[in-house]
């Protein structure tokens, strides 16, 4: 055990297939050798919760809870989503419809363009798919980016999904490229909410569409009404 004597009863835990251990101060993995890797020391750290990508830890000298992957130590992260317009005609000319996309931001980041291929252009999920995916966004595996010649499974960036008790931990990769990855973890609080934001934005724009689709219906069957009592001036 790293140090001379441990803080508190020596815990032994396995993150992405990496044996870790720690004793209140020190975090340490434990590497092919058998040997000890020190990662570093706390004034006073406990292991609160843990899901298949990542351990999380409460700090009591930084007074904030933080996440770790059997390499290093982060802050838990914060997501969101933005639903934007997506234009086909940008990058192909030959399709010129106008549909939602909805990307997903973590700590302020598009997180599609990071694990993106580099020079390669990814869209966001169309809205409608992203509200087909509710029963995915607890467990599993998730779409979150897709090809920018939009077509499902050419180039996709997916997400595989734990969660534990509080937290929801997500491991995002380009299909293509599993070495090109990232873990991420949130609190369950913040997670239920920027979904349920997102989903409310998707439902109050179709709504819009709607009412426009009535309205142009609308305008169409009393111009029509006015022609035919000549009421147009025609």
């Amino acid at each position: 055990m790293i140090g001379k004597e441990p803080f508190n009863e020596i815990i032994n835990f396995e993150i992405n297939g990496i044996k870790c251990g720690y004793d209140g101060v020190f975090v340490w993995t434990i590497n092919s050798e058998g040997k000890e890797d020190f990662i570093g020391s706390f004034e006073d750290i406990k292991l609160i919760e843990k899901t298949s990508h990542c351990a999380i830890f409460f700090s009591d000298c930084l007074n904030e809870y933080l996440a770790f992957d059997g390499k290093t130590f982060w802050n838990i992260n914060k997501i969101s989503y933005e639903i934007v317009p997506a234009h086909h005609e940008e990058n192909m000319p030959q399709i010129s419809e106008m549909w939602e996309q909805v990307r997903v931001f973590i700590d302020d980041e598009d997180i599609i363009n990071k694990i993106g291929m580099e020079d390669d252009f990814h869209w966001g999920i169309e809205s409608s798919c992203f509200l087909a995916q509710k029963d995915d966004y607890y467990g599993g595996k998730l779409l979150i980016g897709i090809c920018g010649c939009t077509a499902e499974g050419d180039d996709d960036i997916v997400v595989d999904i734990d969660k534990s008790d509080n937290y929801i931990s997500w491991k995002v990769y380009h299909d293509r490229n599993h070495d090109k990855s990232a873990i991420f973890i949130f609190d369950i609080d913040n997670y239920r909410k920027a979904l349920t934001e997102a989903k409310s934005k998707i439902t109050q724009k179709e709504e819009n569409i709607y009412d426009w689709i009535f309205l142009l219906q609308y305008s169409k069957n009393e111009l029509a009404n006015r022609i035919k009592n000549n009421q147009c001036g025609v």
